[in-house]
């Protein structure tokens, strides 16, 4: 197994048992962030045509309700049902997310996430890799279990 450069972005994969268009609804939907993406308390507001490059979406994001960073997330790039790229900021930091959805059948898809800090604080990606690494595989995994759920509930 290669090991990452230490300020290469951070990356994790996750198969979900979903269409390829139900992942990215759920991705391009800040509203469903908090019942997967960890961290992430609450959606403040979300600007009516977002993904459209440009919109933004607020968002509340911490370890808990009562301790939390209020900031927002950007839609930077969309190509169809395949790639979203964000950028997120979150107190004084400052990244990319990048999803990559590859089609693996009619109701299989293979999610790539990529996370890029940029900016100042980017020097410390080395010591955050791990926890952002674990963040990023949770996430994914509620994220599948979210979408397999609501799939098996469709009669």
């Amino acid at each position: 197994m290669d090991m990452p450069w230490p300020w290469s972005p951070i990356e994790v994969h996750q198969h979900i048992d979903a269409s390829r268009d139900d992942v990215f609804n759920a991705i391009s939907n800040p509203t469903t962030y908090p019942e997967w993406l960890v961290g992430t308390q609450r959606i403040r507001h979300v600007d009516g045509e977002f993904p459209k490059p440009g919109t933004k979406f607020d968002h509340s994001v911490g370890p808990t309700e009562n301790i939390t960073a209020d900031d927002d997330t950007k839609a930077m790039e969309v190509q169809g049902h395949r790639r979203l790229l964000l950028e997120v900021h979150i107190g004084p930091f400052h990244g990319e997310v990048e999803f990559t959805l590859n089609k693996r059948g009619d109701n299989s898809t293979e999610v790539r996430m990529r996370e890029c800090p940029i900016g100042p604080f980017a020097v410390i990606t080395p010591v955050m890799r791990p926890i952002l690494a674990a963040r990023n595989r949770a996430s994914l995994h509620k994220l599948a279990q979210l979408l397999e759920r609501s799939h098996a509930a469709q009669p």
